[in-house]
Protein backbone atom coordinates (compact mmCIF):
# COMPACT_ATOMS: atom_id res chain seq x y z
CA UNK A 1 0.00 0.00 0.00
CA UNK A 2 1.11 3.35 -0.34
CA UNK A 3 2.68 5.50 1.95
CA UNK A 4 0.15 5.59 4.91
CA UNK A 5 -2.34 4.32 2.34
CA UNK A 6 -3.07 8.39 1.35
CA UNK A 7 -1.31 9.07 -1.81
CA UNK A 8 -3.34 9.17 -5.15
CA UNK A 9 -4.14 5.90 -7.44
CA UNK A 10 -4.85 7.56 -10.75
CA UNK A 11 -5.53 5.50 -13.78
CA UNK A 12 -5.46 7.09 -16.78
CA UNK A 13 -6.58 4.85 -20.21
CA UNK A 14 -4.72 5.80 -23.51
CA UNK A 15 -1.92 6.91 -21.37
CA UNK A 16 1.08 6.64 -23.61
CA UNK A 17 0.34 9.55 -26.50
CA UNK A 18 -1.61 12.63 -27.04
CA UNK A 19 -3.85 14.23 -24.21
CA UNK A 20 -3.26 10.99 -22.25
CA UNK A 21 0.21 11.24 -22.08
CA UNK A 22 -0.61 15.25 -21.56
CA UNK A 23 -2.74 14.67 -18.56
CA UNK A 24 0.49 12.28 -16.91
CA UNK A 25 2.84 14.53 -17.52
CA UNK A 26 0.69 17.81 -16.21
CA UNK A 27 -0.42 15.20 -12.77
CA UNK A 28 3.57 14.44 -12.10
CA UNK A 29 4.18 18.23 -12.52
CA UNK A 30 1.37 19.67 -10.60
CA UNK A 31 2.06 16.99 -7.45
CA UNK A 32 5.83 17.38 -7.41
CA UNK A 33 5.27 20.89 -5.77
CA UNK A 34 4.16 21.73 -2.83
CA UNK A 35 1.00 23.83 -3.93
CA UNK A 36 -0.12 22.54 -7.55
CA UNK A 37 -1.22 25.52 -9.28
CA UNK A 38 -4.52 23.61 -11.04
CA UNK A 39 -5.57 23.48 -6.89
CA UNK A 40 -6.45 27.04 -7.39
CA UNK A 41 -10.25 27.83 -7.98
CA UNK A 42 -10.41 29.21 -11.77
CA UNK A 43 -14.30 28.78 -12.72
CA UNK A 44 -16.74 31.72 -11.72
CA UNK A 45 -19.29 29.66 -9.51
CA UNK A 46 -19.87 32.53 -7.26
CA UNK A 47 -18.01 31.86 -4.19
CA UNK A 48 -15.70 34.26 -2.23
CA UNK A 49 -13.70 31.86 -0.75
CA UNK A 50 -9.57 32.46 -0.32
CA UNK A 51 -7.65 29.68 -2.45
CA UNK A 52 -7.32 26.47 -1.14
CA UNK A 53 -4.74 23.44 -2.12
CA UNK A 54 -5.19 19.38 -1.67
CA UNK A 55 -2.91 18.36 1.31
CA UNK A 56 0.62 17.65 -0.46
CA UNK A 57 1.07 14.10 -2.30
CA UNK A 58 4.62 12.59 -0.57
CA UNK A 59 3.76 9.93 -3.43
CA UNK A 60 1.77 9.18 -6.48
CA UNK A 61 0.86 5.89 -8.05
CA UNK A 62 -0.23 6.28 -11.88
CA UNK A 63 -1.50 3.55 -14.02
CA UNK A 64 -0.99 3.60 -17.09
CA UNK A 65 -4.21 1.66 -19.10
CA UNK A 66 -2.97 0.72 -22.51
CA UNK A 67 -3.56 -1.56 -25.29
CA UNK A 68 0.49 -1.55 -25.84
CA UNK A 69 3.02 -2.86 -23.50
CA UNK A 70 6.07 -1.50 -25.78
CA UNK A 71 4.44 1.97 -26.57
CA UNK A 72 3.24 2.28 -22.28
CA UNK A 73 6.81 1.53 -21.55
CA UNK A 74 8.12 3.92 -23.38
CA UNK A 75 5.83 6.14 -22.30
CA UNK A 76 6.97 5.33 -18.88
CA UNK A 77 10.17 6.10 -19.18
CA UNK A 78 9.53 9.44 -21.16
CA UNK A 79 7.63 10.14 -17.63
CA UNK A 80 10.54 9.25 -15.79
CA UNK A 81 12.91 11.65 -18.15
CA UNK A 82 9.93 14.30 -17.52
CA UNK A 83 10.30 14.77 -13.96
CA UNK A 84 13.91 15.08 -13.79
CA UNK A 85 13.48 17.46 -16.31
CA UNK A 86 10.81 19.17 -14.43
CA UNK A 87 13.18 19.49 -11.64
CA UNK A 88 16.01 20.64 -13.14
CA UNK A 89 14.34 23.76 -14.62
CA UNK A 90 12.86 24.04 -11.11
CA UNK A 91 16.88 24.24 -9.86
CA UNK A 92 17.84 26.79 -12.78
CA UNK A 93 14.95 29.23 -12.38
CA UNK A 94 15.87 29.21 -8.78
CA UNK A 95 12.35 27.97 -7.18
CA UNK A 96 13.71 24.61 -6.48
CA UNK A 97 12.47 23.83 -2.47
CA UNK A 98 13.48 20.21 -2.41
CA UNK A 99 9.59 18.81 -2.33
CA UNK A 100 10.00 17.21 -6.02
CA UNK A 101 12.80 15.02 -4.14
CA UNK A 102 10.19 13.40 -1.70
CA UNK A 103 7.51 12.97 -4.44
CA UNK A 104 9.49 11.29 -7.16
CA UNK A 105 10.48 8.76 -3.62
CA UNK A 106 7.24 7.90 -3.42
CA UNK A 107 6.05 7.87 -7.26
CA UNK A 108 5.45 4.84 -8.99
CA UNK A 109 4.43 5.11 -12.78
CA UNK A 110 2.95 0.86 -13.89
CA UNK A 111 1.38 -0.62 -16.81
CA UNK A 112 -2.04 -2.56 -16.82
CA UNK A 113 -3.20 -3.75 -19.90
CA UNK A 114 -5.97 -2.99 -21.35
CA UNK A 115 -8.33 -3.39 -24.35
CA UNK A 116 -11.22 -1.68 -24.72
CA UNK A 117 -12.54 -2.81 -27.72
CA UNK A 118 -13.66 -6.26 -26.14
CA UNK A 119 -15.99 -6.25 -22.92
CA UNK A 120 -13.96 -9.48 -21.70
CA UNK A 121 -10.80 -7.10 -21.60
CA UNK A 122 -12.04 -4.53 -20.04
CA UNK A 123 -13.79 -7.03 -17.09
CA UNK A 124 -10.25 -8.25 -17.05
CA UNK A 125 -8.86 -5.26 -16.49
CA UNK A 126 -10.64 -4.26 -13.84
CA UNK A 127 -10.06 -7.17 -11.75
CA UNK A 128 -6.60 -7.28 -11.82
CA UNK A 129 -6.76 -3.26 -10.65
CA UNK A 130 -8.97 -4.86 -8.10
CA UNK A 131 -6.28 -7.16 -7.28
CA UNK A 132 -3.23 -5.16 -7.62
CA UNK A 133 -4.39 -1.84 -5.49
CA UNK A 134 -6.02 -0.96 -2.55
CA UNK A 135 -8.42 1.48 -3.81
CA UNK A 136 -8.60 3.70 -6.75
CA UNK A 137 -8.68 7.71 -6.26
CA UNK A 138 -9.28 9.22 -9.71
CA UNK A 139 -10.26 7.16 -12.51
CA UNK A 140 -9.40 9.08 -15.98
CA UNK A 141 -11.70 7.84 -18.76
CA UNK A 142 -9.23 9.70 -22.02
CA UNK A 143 -8.90 6.90 -24.65
CA UNK A 144 -11.11 6.98 -27.63
CA UNK A 145 -10.72 6.50 -31.32
CA UNK A 146 -12.78 7.95 -34.72
CA UNK A 147 -12.84 5.64 -37.52
CA UNK A 148 -11.25 7.80 -40.07
CA UNK A 149 -11.57 7.32 -43.65
CA UNK A 150 -10.53 10.30 -45.50
CA UNK A 151 -10.89 14.19 -45.75
CA UNK A 152 -13.67 15.93 -47.46
CA UNK A 153 -12.02 18.81 -49.40
CA UNK A 154 -15.06 20.47 -50.64
CA UNK A 155 -15.81 20.94 -46.62
CA UNK A 156 -12.06 22.23 -46.16
CA UNK A 157 -12.35 24.68 -48.95
CA UNK A 158 -16.07 26.05 -47.78
CA UNK A 159 -15.47 26.15 -43.91
CA UNK A 160 -11.95 27.75 -44.96
CA UNK A 161 -13.75 30.55 -46.82
CA UNK A 162 -16.48 31.19 -44.26
CA UNK A 163 -15.23 30.19 -40.86
CA UNK A 164 -12.08 29.41 -40.39
CA UNK A 165 -11.88 29.22 -36.76
CA UNK A 166 -14.88 26.51 -36.62
CA UNK A 167 -12.28 24.88 -39.17
CA UNK A 168 -9.51 24.15 -37.26
CA UNK A 169 -11.65 23.89 -33.66
CA UNK A 170 -15.10 21.87 -34.84
CA UNK A 171 -13.72 20.84 -37.89
CA UNK A 172 -16.11 19.08 -40.44
CA UNK A 173 -13.90 17.71 -42.77
CA UNK A 174 -12.88 14.40 -41.59
CA UNK A 175 -15.23 11.41 -43.27
CA UNK A 176 -15.46 8.29 -40.88
CA UNK A 177 -16.48 4.68 -41.23
CA UNK A 178 -20.22 3.36 -40.92
CA UNK A 179 -21.63 0.29 -39.55
CA UNK A 180 -18.06 -0.55 -38.03
CA UNK A 181 -18.51 -3.37 -35.06
CA UNK A 182 -16.65 -4.87 -32.74
CA UNK A 183 -15.82 -8.63 -31.98
CA UNK A 184 -18.59 -9.04 -30.06
CA UNK A 185 -20.63 -6.77 -32.41
CA UNK A 186 -20.98 -4.00 -30.32
CA UNK A 187 -20.20 -0.46 -32.39
CA UNK A 188 -16.85 -0.19 -32.41
CA UNK A 189 -16.09 3.24 -31.54
CA UNK A 190 -19.01 3.12 -29.18
CA UNK A 191 -17.33 0.32 -27.32
CA UNK A 192 -13.93 1.72 -27.16
CA UNK A 193 -14.94 5.13 -26.78
CA UNK A 194 -18.47 4.85 -24.19
CA UNK A 195 -19.03 1.15 -23.08
CA UNK A 196 -15.53 -0.10 -22.10
CA UNK A 197 -15.20 3.24 -19.69
CA UNK A 198 -18.46 2.56 -18.52
CA UNK A 199 -17.74 -0.97 -17.46
CA UNK A 200 -14.73 0.58 -15.23
CA UNK A 201 -16.90 2.71 -13.40
CA UNK A 202 -19.09 0.03 -12.73
CA UNK A 203 -16.55 -2.17 -11.79
CA UNK A 204 -13.98 -0.01 -9.86
CA UNK A 205 -17.09 2.28 -7.75
CA UNK A 206 -16.30 0.18 -4.80
CA UNK A 207 -12.35 0.61 -5.03
CA UNK A 208 -13.32 4.68 -5.90
CA UNK A 209 -15.46 4.41 -2.73
CA UNK A 210 -12.30 3.36 -0.69
CA UNK A 211 -10.21 6.38 -1.59
CA UNK A 212 -8.95 7.87 1.11
CA UNK A 213 -9.56 11.88 -0.08
CA UNK A 214 -13.58 11.45 -0.74
CA UNK A 215 -15.08 11.30 -2.74
CA UNK A 216 -13.32 9.44 -5.45
CA UNK A 217 -13.30 11.40 -8.86
CA UNK A 218 -14.07 9.75 -12.28
CA UNK A 219 -12.75 12.20 -15.14
CA UNK A 220 -14.45 11.47 -18.65
CA UNK A 221 -12.69 13.11 -21.22
CA UNK A 222 -15.07 15.00 -23.71
CA UNK A 223 -14.33 17.00 -27.02
CA UNK A 224 -15.66 20.52 -28.11
CA UNK A 225 -16.47 18.34 -31.47
CA UNK A 226 -19.10 16.14 -29.28
CA UNK A 227 -22.73 17.12 -31.59
CA UNK A 228 -26.47 16.41 -29.50
CA UNK A 229 -27.86 15.87 -33.73
CA UNK A 230 -25.09 13.01 -33.86
CA UNK A 231 -26.81 10.87 -30.95
CA UNK A 232 -29.60 9.14 -31.66
CA UNK A 233 -31.20 7.23 -29.15
CA UNK A 234 -32.34 4.48 -32.37
CA UNK A 235 -28.81 3.65 -32.93
CA UNK A 236 -27.38 4.28 -29.54
CA UNK A 237 -24.51 2.10 -30.36
CA UNK A 238 -23.47 4.33 -32.83
CA UNK A 239 -22.96 1.85 -35.81
CA UNK A 240 -25.62 3.51 -38.49
CA UNK A 241 -24.17 6.95 -38.06
CA UNK A 242 -21.39 8.96 -40.45
CA UNK A 243 -20.35 10.87 -36.80
CA UNK A 244 -19.93 7.78 -34.48
CA UNK A 245 -16.99 10.23 -32.84
CA UNK A 246 -18.93 12.97 -31.95
CA UNK A 247 -21.80 10.64 -31.04
CA UNK A 248 -19.83 8.97 -28.44
CA UNK A 249 -18.52 11.95 -27.39
CA UNK A 250 -22.28 13.84 -26.53
CA UNK A 251 -22.83 10.42 -24.94
CA UNK A 252 -19.95 10.89 -23.00
CA UNK A 253 -20.75 14.55 -21.74
CA UNK A 254 -24.78 12.91 -20.87
CA UNK A 255 -23.86 10.02 -19.17
CA UNK A 256 -21.71 11.51 -16.49
CA UNK A 257 -23.93 14.64 -16.21
CA UNK A 258 -27.14 12.10 -15.30
CA UNK A 259 -24.09 9.80 -13.36
CA UNK A 260 -24.16 13.42 -10.98
CA UNK A 261 -27.92 13.27 -10.58
CA UNK A 262 -29.66 13.27 -7.05
CA UNK A 263 -31.96 11.15 -8.76
CA UNK A 264 -31.81 7.95 -9.92
CA UNK A 265 -33.98 7.36 -13.33
CA UNK A 266 -35.05 3.99 -14.85
CA UNK A 267 -35.63 3.66 -19.38
CA UNK A 268 -39.47 5.06 -18.90
CA UNK A 269 -38.05 8.28 -16.98
CA UNK A 270 -39.40 7.57 -13.84
CA UNK A 271 -36.99 8.16 -10.84
CA UNK A 272 -36.62 7.91 -6.88
CA UNK A 273 -34.16 9.76 -4.51
CA UNK A 274 -30.22 8.55 -3.78
CA UNK A 275 -28.66 9.08 -0.72
CA UNK A 276 -27.34 13.04 -1.78
CA UNK A 277 -25.10 12.49 1.85
CA UNK A 278 -23.17 9.63 0.90
CA UNK A 279 -20.24 11.02 0.89
CA UNK A 280 -18.43 7.95 -0.71
CA UNK A 281 -20.36 7.85 -4.22
CA UNK A 282 -17.33 9.11 -6.44
CA UNK A 283 -18.24 12.36 -8.19
CA UNK A 284 -17.85 12.65 -12.28
CA UNK A 285 -17.13 15.20 -14.35
CA UNK A 286 -16.90 15.78 -18.05
CA UNK A 287 -13.89 17.56 -18.84
CA UNK A 288 -12.15 18.72 -22.30
CA UNK A 289 -8.83 19.74 -24.00
CA UNK A 290 -10.29 21.59 -26.63
CA UNK A 291 -7.82 21.65 -29.37
CA UNK A 292 -4.39 20.00 -29.13
CA UNK A 293 -1.79 18.91 -31.80
CA UNK A 294 -1.26 15.33 -32.70
CA UNK A 295 0.50 13.65 -35.19
CA UNK A 296 -2.21 10.46 -34.69
CA UNK A 297 -4.44 12.48 -37.28
CA UNK A 298 -1.90 13.63 -39.79
CA UNK A 299 0.65 10.01 -39.63
CA UNK A 300 -1.33 7.67 -42.08
CA UNK A 301 -1.55 10.49 -44.82
CA UNK A 302 0.83 11.06 -47.52
CA UNK A 303 3.82 13.56 -46.30
CA UNK A 304 3.05 13.11 -42.91
CA UNK A 305 5.62 15.37 -42.15
CA UNK A 306 4.40 18.52 -44.23
CA UNK A 307 1.05 18.33 -42.58
CA UNK A 308 1.96 17.77 -39.32
CA UNK A 309 3.62 20.96 -39.31
CA UNK A 310 0.69 22.64 -41.25
CA UNK A 311 -1.23 21.51 -38.74
CA UNK A 312 0.71 23.63 -36.07
CA UNK A 313 0.94 26.62 -38.23
CA UNK A 314 -2.91 27.03 -38.29
CA UNK A 315 -3.60 26.28 -35.11
CA UNK A 316 -0.94 29.06 -34.02
CA UNK A 317 -2.68 30.77 -36.59
CA UNK A 318 -6.07 30.40 -34.74
CA UNK A 319 -4.51 31.40 -31.25
CA UNK A 320 -3.37 34.64 -32.61
CA UNK A 321 -6.36 35.34 -34.40
CA UNK A 322 -8.13 36.02 -31.07
CA UNK A 323 -9.17 31.86 -30.47
CA UNK A 324 -9.27 30.92 -26.78
CA UNK A 325 -10.14 26.94 -28.39
CA UNK A 326 -6.49 26.45 -28.75
CA UNK A 327 -4.03 25.10 -25.90
CA UNK A 328 -2.17 22.92 -28.68
CA UNK A 329 0.46 21.19 -26.44
CA UNK A 330 -1.46 18.21 -25.03
CA UNK A 331 -0.04 19.03 -21.38
CA UNK A 332 -1.64 22.29 -21.68
CA UNK A 333 -4.99 20.83 -22.92
CA UNK A 334 -4.62 18.60 -19.94
CA UNK A 335 -5.20 21.32 -17.61
CA UNK A 336 -9.17 20.84 -17.87
CA UNK A 337 -8.61 17.14 -16.23
CA UNK A 338 -6.11 17.61 -13.80
CA UNK A 339 -8.18 20.44 -12.53
CA UNK A 340 -11.36 18.46 -12.11
CA UNK A 341 -8.88 16.07 -10.25
CA UNK A 342 -7.41 18.33 -7.70
CA UNK A 343 -8.69 21.34 -7.16
CA UNK A 344 -11.36 21.60 -4.05
CA UNK A 345 -15.07 20.10 -4.97
CA UNK A 346 -16.57 23.93 -4.14
CA UNK A 347 -14.60 25.09 -6.85
CA UNK A 348 -16.23 22.29 -9.32
CA UNK A 349 -19.24 22.16 -11.21
CA UNK A 350 -22.86 21.76 -8.72
CA UNK A 351 -23.34 18.22 -9.57
CA UNK A 352 -26.79 19.25 -10.75
CA UNK A 353 -25.37 21.32 -13.11
CA UNK A 354 -24.92 19.98 -16.95
CA UNK A 355 -21.85 21.40 -17.22
CA UNK A 356 -18.37 20.36 -18.67
CA UNK A 357 -14.87 22.21 -18.35
CA UNK A 358 -13.21 23.38 -21.18
CA UNK A 359 -9.13 24.02 -21.67
CA UNK A 360 -8.59 27.33 -22.60
CA UNK A 361 -5.43 29.59 -23.91
CA UNK A 362 -4.55 32.92 -23.70
CA UNK A 363 -3.02 34.71 -26.43
CA UNK A 364 0.36 34.35 -25.29
CA UNK A 365 -0.40 30.70 -24.19
CA UNK A 366 -1.28 30.47 -20.62
CA UNK A 367 -3.48 27.59 -20.33
CA UNK A 368 -6.45 27.95 -17.82
CA UNK A 369 -10.37 26.53 -17.61
CA UNK A 370 -13.80 27.69 -18.10
CA UNK A 371 -17.19 26.09 -17.96
CA UNK A 372 -19.17 25.04 -20.81
CA UNK A 373 -22.67 24.30 -20.77
CA UNK A 374 -23.65 20.47 -22.11
CA UNK A 375 -25.55 21.44 -25.32
CA UNK A 376 -29.00 20.62 -25.17
CA UNK A 377 -28.78 18.81 -22.37
CA UNK A 378 -32.34 19.30 -21.28
CA UNK A 379 -34.11 18.64 -24.32
CA UNK A 380 -31.91 14.93 -24.86
CA UNK A 381 -32.23 13.87 -21.19
CA UNK A 382 -34.91 11.56 -21.95
CA UNK A 383 -32.91 10.15 -24.66
CA UNK A 384 -29.76 9.94 -22.24
CA UNK A 385 -31.79 8.38 -19.58
CA UNK A 386 -32.81 5.40 -21.82
CA UNK A 387 -28.90 5.39 -22.92
CA UNK A 388 -28.16 4.82 -19.93
CA UNK A 389 -31.07 2.12 -19.00
CA UNK A 390 -29.56 0.38 -21.96
CA UNK A 391 -26.08 0.14 -21.17
CA UNK A 392 -26.98 -0.38 -17.58
CA UNK A 393 -28.80 -4.39 -18.61
CA UNK A 394 -26.32 -4.65 -21.10
CA UNK A 395 -23.35 -4.17 -17.89
CA UNK A 396 -26.01 -6.43 -16.38
CA UNK A 397 -26.20 -9.34 -18.76
CA UNK A 398 -22.29 -9.28 -19.61
CA UNK A 399 -21.75 -9.66 -16.10
CA UNK A 400 -24.10 -12.27 -15.61
CA UNK A 401 -22.84 -13.96 -18.52
CA UNK A 402 -19.11 -13.70 -16.81
CA UNK A 403 -20.40 -15.75 -13.95
CA UNK A 404 -22.02 -18.59 -15.81
CA UNK A 405 -18.97 -19.36 -17.65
Amino acid sequence: MDSEGKNPIVIVTGANSGVGFGICQRLISQLATRVPSDTYPQLELGSKAPRLSIEPAEGLTLVLACRNPDRAEEARKKLWSFLDDFIAQQIRDGLYDGYAETFKKGLKIEFVKCDLSRSDKVFAFCDEIKKRYPYVSHLVLNAGLMAYKAIDWAIVVKQLLTDFHGLVSAPEFKLQHVGETSDEGFGYVWMCNVFGHYIMTKELDQLLRKSPSLPGRIIWESSSEAKPQAFDIDDWQLVKTDQSYEGSKYQVDMIATLANSSVLYDEDGYSRPLDIVDETRPRQFVVGPSVTASELFTAKMVFAAFWTQLMYAVFYLARLTGSQLHPIQPIKGAISATYAMLAPLWALPDPSQPAKIGARATFAGRPYVELEAVRGFEGRKQDGIKLVAKMDALYDALKKSRKSD
